[in-house]
């Protein structure tokens, strides 16, 4: 079992080593200096907080509930048309595909199913990655 340990840490650090991660990486520092981007978020988050307050209550106010979602979805809009943030969003979206890739390897290799249309981890039997 401690072998298991130690060869999924050699694969978080060269998962942390591969360019989708330090892009994110990157990409999430250059979003967290944006000034805007850090109002907008604690805006969003506050609203988030408030709504799961009103949520907790006996009788929910519906108004106040439109209210603050609405508030939610302002932040969210402001947030996405952002630089910094579109770039997050595109190196998260890129993150996501690797470590996909790699689930659907380890799938394969252990199990040797692979779902339909994915990834087999052989690049030579591939039309491009999506």
């Amino acid at each position: 079992m401690d072998k298991v340990f130690e060869k999924t840490r050699e694969l978080a650090m060269a998962i942390m080593e591969s360019d989708a991660y330090r892009t994110m990486h990157e990409a999430e520092q250059a979003a967290m200096r944006n000034p805007m981007a850090a109002s907008l978020m604690s805006d969003y988050l506050e609203a988030k907080g408030a709504v799961e307050t009103v949520l907790q209550e006996n009788d929910p106010d519906p108004a106040q509930l439109k209210a603050l979602s609405e508030k939610m979805e302002s932040c969210q809009e402001k947030l996405n048309m952002l630089d910094e943030v579109i770039a997050l969003s595109q190196a998260r979206e890129e993150f996501s595909g690797l470590i996909s890739q790699v689930n659907q390897l380890l799938r394969f290799i252990i199990t040797g199913q692979m779902d339909e249309g994915e990834c087999s981890g052989s690049c030579s039997s591939c039309s491009g990655c999506h």
